[in-house]
C-alpha cells in the first residue's frame, strides 16, 4: 500500500480511493496504517508529498504554486501549511534562506 502511494502521490488519492484499490475498507486501511506506521493515511501521503515536493523547492525554478499542484496538493494554502509545519517555514522562505 506505502509502494501505491509512493508512486502516485501527486494524483488525487482519498482514503476511499486507496481502499478501493486495495479492495478493502476504509477503516481497515485506516487501523492498518496506524498499527503497521504509527500514522494515519493522510499523514503517509502528506509526509510522501512534502519529501518530493522539499527537492523541486530546493532544485528547481518552478513557483511554490506550481510545486504545490505538481505534488499532489490541492490548493497553495495546504502546501504552505503541511510544509511549515514539518520545516518552519514557508516554502518561500525555506528556499531563500538555503540557497544563500
Amino acid at each position: 500500500m506505502t509502494q501505491y502511494i509512493d508512486l502516485h502521490y501527486n494524483e488525487y488519492l482519498s482514503i476511499d480511493n486507496i481502499a478501493q484499490h486495495f479492495n478493502i475498507s476504509t477503516g481497515y486501511l485506516s487501523r492498518y496504517f496506524k498499527s503497521h506506521l504509527n500514522v494515519t493515511v493522510k499523514e503517509y501521503l502528506i509526509a510522501v508529498r512534502l519529501k518530493k515536493a522539499r527537492q523541486d523547492v530546493l532544485f528547481s525554478n518552478y513557483t511554490i504554486l506550481e510545486i504545490a499542484y505538481l505534488h499532489g496538493f490541492p490548493n497553495l494554502k495546504s502546501f504552505i501549511n503541511a510544509f511549515k509545519k514539518v520545516y518552519h517555514d514557508t516554502p518561500a522562505k525555506y528556499r531563500e534562506k538555503v540557497r544563500k
